[in-house]
């Protein structure tokens, strides 16, 4: 006996489900498109790290030549030998 085809497309393998949809190879394009603009994503990302990163470490030393230079200076008023070995900028 032969069974009787449905009048209508079935919307999912298991008649006795609904509101669940059939799967379809569009479907794998769709995640296959998701996790390449993911990877572009995740490399954008990485790029902007590194660059704040970059910028973070550039203010820091930045930074730190400022104190060297003002400890330098304080130095030079007070007639201390800024050249001299044990020289401690954080005692001025």
């Amino acid at each position: 006996m032969a069974i009787p085809l449905l009048p209508y497309a079935p919307i999912t393998q298991n008649a006795r489900v609904e509101r669940i949809r059939v799967g379809s190879d569009e479907d794998l394009k769709v995640v296959a498109l998701d996790q390449s603009m993911d990877a572009a994503n995740l490399k954008t990302l990485e790029a902007r790290n590194r660059a704040i990163a970059s910028k973070a470490r550039e203010d820091q030393l930045n930074e730190l030549v400022k104190m060297k230079r003002a400890a330098l200076s304080r130095a030079v008023e007070n007639g201390v030998d800024a050249g001299a070995r044990g020289f401690d900028a954080h005692a001025l």
